[in-house]
C-alpha cells in the first residue's frame, strides 16, 4: 500500500472511536456498525471543511453596491464626451485628430497628454523696426517757416550705432539753438545762420539700413549726413564694402564719379551760359577742382527702390563754387576702347569724359561731354583761331561730325572725325572750308 492509502488508515482509526461514543449515547443496546473506508473518507471530508462566515458576505455586497455605480458614472462621462466632443450642443460624435493643426500638434499616445506647439514665424523687419526720433520741432511765423525732425537709431546695439546716435545728437542740439534764436523772430532777421533742413531718407536693403538726412544752408549750397550700417552686425558699411560687390575696381570707380561729376556740371552749367564772365581756361580748372573731390570716400546709399545713389561734388558757377548732388550710380563697366576702326556702335570707356589739352600749357581743349550707345557729345577750342560743338556719330565704323552730320553742330564750315586711342583722343579735319584750319589737319589732344 502507498503511503497516501497508510495516511487513509490513520485517518479512519482517528474517526471510529468517536462514532462508537455516539452511537453508545444513543442505544446502549445498539449494536456498533461496521464503517467502510470509503464511508470513513467520506466522513472524515466532511468534518475537515471549513465552517462558513456570514459576516464576510455582508463586506462584499457592501464593496460591489459602491464600486457599480462608480463604474457606471465614469462610463456615463466617458460616452458623453466621446460623443459631444464636450459641447452639450454638439450632436455630431467628436472626429478623430489625425493630422495636426496650427493650435497644436498632437504627440504619439503615452500615459500623459503631450502637446508641442509650433515654432512661431520669423518676423519680417522694416526699416521702421530700426528708426526712431530724436528730436522734433518747427517754427512758423512772418520772418521764416522751418522745421526739423532728427532720427535715431534703435534696436541695434553696436558702437557704430552709438557713434551714429552721437552725431545726430550734436545736430540736434545745432537745430535746438536756432530754434530757440528765432521762435519770437518777427524782424525778418534769421539769427545765428541757418541750416534747413529737407526730408530724410531712410531705407531698408538686404542687411543693409541707409540713413540719409539731407538740407541746405542758408546761403544755398547743399549738406548730407549719410550713414550705411548693418543691421545685424551693428558694423559699419562703408564705400569700399559696396563697390566690392559691384565687381569694379577702386580706380574705376573714382574714374566713373569723376566723368559722373564733368558731366553733370556740363548740364547745369554749360561753359556758354557762362562764358560771358569766366573763360574757358577758369572753366575747366573748375572742373579739374570738382574731379578732385571724388575719391573711395565718397558716399554711397541705397534708396528705397534698391538703387544705388552717390552723393557727389560738382561745379557751381553761382553762389558757392562748389555743391553736392544726390545722382544715380550705374556700375556697369563699358568695354574698353578699340584702338583700330571703331564700330558703328560707339562703344567707348567713360573715362574719355572730361577735358583734353594738346600739350602742358592747355591752350587748346576738347572736352567730351557725354557718350552715348551711338553718339559722343563734344567741345573743341583751338587757341585764337575758333571753337566749335557736336554730336558726333557712328558711320562707316567712324565717329564722324560736321554740318551735315551733326543737327546741333556750332562751328566753323568743316567736318572730321574723332578717334580715340588708349590715352589720347585726335580731332581729325576731313573738310573744311575756314582757311585757318584746312582739311587733313590733326589735333592730337594728350593731357587729359
Amino acid at each position: 500500500m502507498t503511503e497516501q492509502n497508510s495516511n487513509n488508515d490513520n485517518n479512519i482509526l482517528e474517526v471510529l472511536p468517536d462514532t462508537q461514543n455516539a452511537a453508545a449515547q444513543n442505544s446502549n443496546t445498539a449494536e456498533i456498525p461496521k464503517v467502510s473506508n470509503e464511508q470513513a473518507v467520506d466522513i472524515s471530508v466532511r468534518q475537515q471543511k471549513p465552517v462558513k462566515q456570514k459576516g464576510k458576505k455582508k463586506d462584499a455586497a457592501i464593496v460591489l453596491i459602491v464600486v457599480i455605480p462608480i463604474v457606471v458614472i465614469a462610463f456615463g462621462v466617458f460616452a458623453y464626451f466621446y460623443f459631444h466632443g464636450g459641447n452639450p450642443n454638439n450632436n455630431e460624435p467628436a472626429e478623430l485628430i489625425t493630422e495636426p493643426t496650427t493650435a497644436a500638434i498632437i504627440a504619439a499616445p503615452t500615459t500623459a497628454a503631450t502637446t508641442i506647439k509650433p515654432t512661431a514665424e520669423p518676423t519680417l523687419k522694416t526699416v521702421d523696426d530700426y528708426i526712431g526720433t530724436l528730436y522734433s520741432d518747427r517754427i512758423i511765423n512772418d520772418s521764416l517757416t522751418v522745421s526739423y525732425n532728427v532720427p535715431k537709431i534703435v534696436g541695434i546695439d553696436s558702437d557704430y550705432a552709438k557713434e551714429i546716435n552721437s552725431e545726430l545728437s550734436n545736430l540736434a542740439d545745432e537745430f535746438k539753438t536756432f530754434i530757440e534764436d528765432n521762435k519770437n523772430n518777427d524782424t525778418g532777421i534769421i539769427y545765428g545762420g541757418g541750416r534747413w533742413q529737407d526730408e530724410t531718407l531712410a531705407a531698408l536693403n538686404n542687411d543693409i539700413l541707409s540713413l540719409v538726412l539731407q538740407g541746405r544752408y542758408d546761403g544755398g549750397s547743399r549738406w548730407y549726413n549719410v550713414y550705411n550700417i548693418n543691421v545685424k552686425t551693428g558694423s559699419k558699411v562703408t564705400t569700399a564694402d559696396i563697390i566690392k560687390s559691384k565687381n569694379i575696381s577702386d580706380q574705376q570707380f573714382v574714374e566713373k564719379l569723376q566723368a559722373l561729376s564733368t558731366s553733370y556740371t556740363m548740364e547745369e552749367y554749360p561753359f556758354d551760359h557762362v562764358s560771358s564772365w569766366i573763360s574757358r581756361e577758369r572753366y575747366d580748372e573748375y572742373l579739374e577742382a570738382a574731379r578732385a573731390f571724388c575719391s573711395i570716400e565718397t558716399p554711397l546709399f541705397y534708396d528705397e527702390n534698391g538703387d544705388l545713389k552717390v552723393v557727389l561734388y560738382y561745379c557751381c558757377f553761382a553762389g558757392s563754387e562748389y555743391n553736392q548732388a544726390i545722382l544715380d550710380m550705374d556700375f556697369s563697366i563699358p568695354a574698353e576702347t578699340p584702338n583700330a576702326a571703331q564700330t558703328d556702335s560707339i562703344v567707348l570707356n567713360q573715362k574719355f569724359i572730361g577735358t583734353w589739352y594738346t600739350d602742358e600749357d592747355k591752350l587748346n581743349s576738347l572736352t567730351i561731354s557725354e557718350i552715348n550707345a551711338d553718339e559722343v557729345k563734344f567741345k573743341m577750342s583751338i587757341f585764337r583761331l575758333m571753337s566749335l560743338s557736336a554730336t558726333s556719330k557712328a558711320v562707316n565704323n567712324e565717329i564722324k561730325w560736321g554740318e551735315n552730320i551733326s543737327p546741333d553742330y556750332d562751328g566753323p564750315a568743316m567736318s572730321g572725325t574723332l578717334k580715340f586711342n588708349e590715352n589720347s583722343i585726335s580731332v581729325i579735319i576731313d573738310e573744311s572750308e575756314f582757311e585757318y584750319i584746312p582739311a587733313g589737319t590733326v589735333y592730337n589732344f594728350i593731357v587729359g
